[in-house]
């Protein structure tokens, strides 16, 4: 399979569960012949083999970051603190945004927050995918590097907002 950032999600999904009907546990053994010959650890091994494949491939920031793994770039979102400084301040501000409106039960407000964070979450997942589709990925690495940790504290921020929703809800 071609390595590239652009995944289409439903054809993606079709194939994890064409997997899954070939290598699940509950599926494979339940042919006899296939468990006579078959290490039953290795299916499982296999199948949560299958289903963590999906789980990163499904989530733009892991995909992202298994990338450039697959291109001998190693990147470690944990360690790398570098942020401009104008990021930081636009983060601090949702992040006031986010408790003013949960505190105020406001969840037009949430869900107008929610909006906004999932359209600056597109563009930026629509900018890594430019920036891998350039032929060589490591001249594009300190883009994608800064793209990345963007994605992951807007991943973070809708985590938040959400549960703020959930909450009020």
């Amino acid at each position: 399979m071609e390595e590239k950032f652009a995944v289409d999600i439903t054809n993606l999904k079709q194939i994890y569960l064409d997997l899954q009907k070939q290598f699940h546990p509950d599926y494979f053994l339940i042919d006899k012949q296939a468990t006579e010959f078959t290490d039953k650890n290795l299916i499982v091994a296999v199948s949560a083999h299958i289903n963590n494949a999906f789980k990163t491939l499904q989530n733009p920031l892991s995909r992202a970051i298994l990338l450039l793994k697959l291109n001998n770039i190693e990147y470690n979102l944990a360690h790398d603190t570098s942020i401009s400084e104008d990021f930081l301040i636009e983060q601090m501000e949702i992040h006031e945004e986010i408790n003013k409106a949960t505190l105020t039960n406001n969840l037009n407000a949430l869900e107008n927050i929610e909006q906004q964070i999932k359209i600056k979450k597109n563009s930026i997942i629509d900018n890594i995918t430019m920036a891998f589709n350039h032929i060589d990925i490591s001249l594009n690495y300190e883009k994608i590097k800064q793209l990345i940790k963007q994605l992951a504290f807007y991943d973070k921020l809708e985590y938040l907002v959400i549960n703020s929703i959930n909450d009020i809800l």
